[in-house]
């Protein structure tokens, strides 16, 4: 999850405000960069998420000595939105993907909601910069997160997108939830489900409950340019008991849909605490005071009707004992007992 340095000691990582530099809290740049050479050390690849879509709502003061970084004009849950068009504020964010590639060695970028930047020219920009200056021989990742389903970003510049439309459907089929955005897989999902194991997206170019297009067509795409989940931090965190799917779900069912992740040729990526059914829930949480702590606890309770999210704990206490690593006689393994090919972890 992104590192950019933030207001306070925790935060999922999406309200940061100095995109330079490392969160603090969490250690020294140095020591940083020893644990991507460590994880090297040990075979595994070290893929950040990086915000590039907005700032955070509490210690941004770009726009108060660069107010033609923003255009006053957007709007966004945000604030004023990013002006991509300018070429130094593109220069801004091209040359911070590029400190994460070159000098802390992360071996790729997982680019957050790509859909809320209004200029496709940065995205492949970006993606042609990084390819361009990385060793020769050496392959970056990049992977989106993009609503818009644009398969056409998959076909030279990306490697792939995180498919929600996989959670999404499955979702609806082992719990039977059908509130917020999945309603529009409410309707025949097992049909929904068997195009999205052909083709990847659901949605490519149908409209959705809102009356909107949305996706492009992603049939000549590979597998692998789609990375499929049963839960990650959104879905998880964003409920306002922090459930884990085996919590809502018949244990045959789960076992059926992770049978099914893993052995899909797309990219599995596993949530933190999947492999052992992991009972601690995982909450949101925020390290903001006040005004924006209430603002931040209202607009989530907004997010998912039947299971806002309901707290953003400014107390160490109120956060739930981390999970152990170890599986413990607690915890029902989840994972089938076979070999299956590399997936993505995400913590």
């Amino acid at each position: 999850m992104p590192l950019a340095q933030f207001p306070g000691e925790r935060n999922w990582g999406y309200d940061g405000v100095l995109p330079y530099a490392p969160q603090s809290s969490y250690g020294t740049p140095e020591q940083l960069k020893h644990l991507i050479d460590s994880a090297h050390g040990h075979g595994l690849a070290v893929i950040l998420d990086v915000v590039y879509n907005h700032f955070g709502p509490d210690g941004n003061y770009l726009g108060q000595y660069a107010q033609g970084f923003f255009q006053e004009d957007v709007h966004t849950p945000w604030g004023a939105g990013i002006d991509f068009n300018r070429r130094e504020v593109r220069d801004f964010f091209l040359d911070n993907a590029l400190m994460w590639l070159l000098e802390y060695r992360f071996d790729g970028l997982r680019l957050d909601a790509v859909h809320a930047i209004d200029n496709p020219d940065f995205l492949q920009q970006l993606a042609h910069r990084m390819r361009q200056q990385a060793d020769i021989g050496r392959h970056v990742w990049l992977v989106l997160e993009n609503e818009l389903n644009q398969a056409s970003l998959l076909t030279h510049d990306f490697d792939a997108q995180w498919n929600d439309d996989f959670h999404n459907v499955l979702h609806v089929l082992l719990t039977g939830e059908t509130d917020a955005y999945y309603a529009d897989f409410a309707q025949d999902p097992t049909a929904k489900l068997a195009r999205c194991l052909g083709e990847g997206f659901i949605y490519q170019g149908d409209a959705t409950r809102h009356g909107h297009a949305r996706g492009e067509p992603s049939g000549s795409l590979p597998p692998t340019a789609f990375v499929a989940f049963l839960q990650n931090h959104d879905q998880i965190g964003n409920r306002a008991l922090g459930e884990r799917l085996h919590q809502l779900c018949s244990p045959a069912a789960l076992k059926a849909a992770t049978t099914l992740l893993l052995m899909s040729p797309m990219i599995p990526l596993m949530f933190m605490g999947d492999e052992v059914n992991a009972s601690e829930p995982f909450l949101f949480f925020t390290d903001h005071h006040g005004e924006l702590a209430e603002a931040v606890r209202e607009g989530g309770a907004m997010s998912l009707p039947t299971s806002p999210r309901s707290m953003t704990p400014s107390d160490a206490n109120a956060f739930p004992i981390p999970m152990p690593w170890r599986p413990s006689s607690s915890h029902a393994r989840c994972l089938p007992t076979t070999n299956t090919h590399s997936f993505t972890a995400t913590c």
